[in-house]
């Protein structure tokens, strides 16, 4: 691990019945997306409750659940549908949301 991690770090304060997130910093995306695809099937992690997620901006964060209901519609009619960043993709092409209010 030392060659794939560059820092690690709890977030938020310390309170008691309550587990906190932990930041890891990888060295290389592709070493994050191998840990992260293992860590999916890995009964050790589904029965301790260990999962991974990306830590987004307040601006991805929002853009993504903008898009959601776009690649939730997507994935029901059997297309490949997900995000890259902030950037939602369906069947590999790029996807946009109109502003509120806009039809």
């Amino acid at each position: 691990m030392e060659e794939a991690v560059d820092s690690v770090h709890r977030v938020g304060r310390k309170t008691e019945n309550r587990h906190r997130q932990i930041l890891v910093l990888f060295f290389k995306r592709t070493i994050r997306d191998d840990i992260w695809k293992k860590t999916k099937s890995s009964v050790v992690c589904r029965e301790e409750g260990v999962r991974f997620a990306e830590d987004l901006t307040r601006e991805d964060f929002m853009a993504r659940q903008a898009m959601w209901p776009k690649i939730e519609q997507a994935r029901k009619e059997g297309k490949a549908a997900g995000f890259r960043g902030p950037h939602g993709y369906i069947n590999g092409k790029r996807i946009e949301v109109s502003p509120k209010g806009a039809g």
